[in-house]
């Protein structure tokens, strides 16, 4: 009877401790749907868009769905980005199948990085590692993901923000997981500088691949064929970042949009440097807005009739 109790007892216990873990943990940048469950979440997404807005994390930082739909006349879309994403087949066929059959005029908006068309992002990205995790662990994980999140361990460097917000010193980095995939973003202070460095490693013998590229506007062929409007553009950045990009990736931008357009797509001019970016690669929550704006207004005037 006593060891009952005493089982009891602990029980009563740890999940008091759990509970305490989850109130006094430091507060976060983090808000809406969080980072593991909005991930799972566009995995497991079915057929019910008729707009697909595909790409990296440029992408998904820098498009929101809401925007986009209200400015196109309540067009369903999604924000299908991942991080590091790469133009691999799977990823395509992901894309399309996110597009409902029953859609009257699909459409596919690919966002267009010089790192979205090298080897190394066709080979590890957000998408894939969502995406091979087994399907019976990431419906589990999406229905305990609330739960996890507020009962994970405190990480040191929770502590050590802490720390940093006590004495007046603490970097926030505020990303809003919205349901349709957008991640609203900005940092506290900015880090202007901060992607350079990445990107300059990253494409180091990691050269934008032909093949991939070749790949792609087939897939634009295909899709076109079908009747699926296909947009493409190169994502605003800092022009420091489009510097570096334009000088080491590989990455002749004429010639891809040449390409592109033969392949029957459509190319959007968006202005590179008419965006704030908060760490010289992502567009803040506010940039993300206008550039939204700007997108359907470039996709309206392609897509509007002669009598119109």
């Amino acid at each position: 009877m006593r060891m009952n109790h005493r089982v009891a007892a602990t029980a009563v216990l740890t999940v008091l401790m759990i509970v305490a873990v989850g109130l006094l943990r430091p507060t976060s940048g983090e808000s809406g749907l969080g980072a593991t469950r909005l991930w799972l979440e566009k995995v497991a997404w079915g057929p019910q868009f008729d707009f697909i807005i595909a790409g990296d994390s440029r992408i998904y930082r820098g498009v929101s769905p809401k925007t986009l739909g209200a400015e196109l006349g309540g067009r369903v879309v999604a924000n299908f980005g991942f991080s590091g994403l790469g133009y691999e087949s799977a990823y395509l066929d992901a894309v399309e199948a996110r597009l409902a059959p029953a859609a009257l005029d699909p459409m596919i908006l690919l966002g267009i990085t010089p790192h979205s068309l090298t080897p190394v992002a066709v080979r590890r990205n957000g998408f894939l590692e969502t995406s091979q995790e087994h399907p019976a662990d990431r419906m589990l994980a999406r229905q305990l993901a609330p739960l996890l999140r507020f009962v994970r361990p405190i990480q040191p460097v929770e502590l050590v923000e802490t720390y940093d917000s006590i004495r007046g010193q603490r970097k926030w980095y505020y990303q809003h997981f919205h349901a349709d995939g957008w991640v609203a973003s900005r940092k506290v202070p900015e880090t202007p500088k901060e992607g350079l460095a990445a990107y300059k490693e990253e494409f180091a013998g990691n050269e934008v691949s032909p093949d991939i590229v070749a790949g792609l506007l087939t897939r634009v062929r295909q899709w076109t064929a079908r009747g699926i409007r296909v947009f493409g553009f190169r994502p605003p950045t800092s022009k420091a970042m489009v510097d570096l990009e334009d000088s080491i990736s590989g990455f002749d931008e004429p010639m891809f949009v040449r390409a592109f357009e033969e392949a029957g797509g459509v190319w959007l001019n968006i202005d590179q440097f008419a965006y704030h970016s908060y760490d010289s690669s992502h567009l803040d929550r506010d940039a993300a807005v206008s550039l939204s704006h700007d997108i359907a207004r470039q996709i309206l005037a392609a897509t509007r009739g002669p009598a119109e």
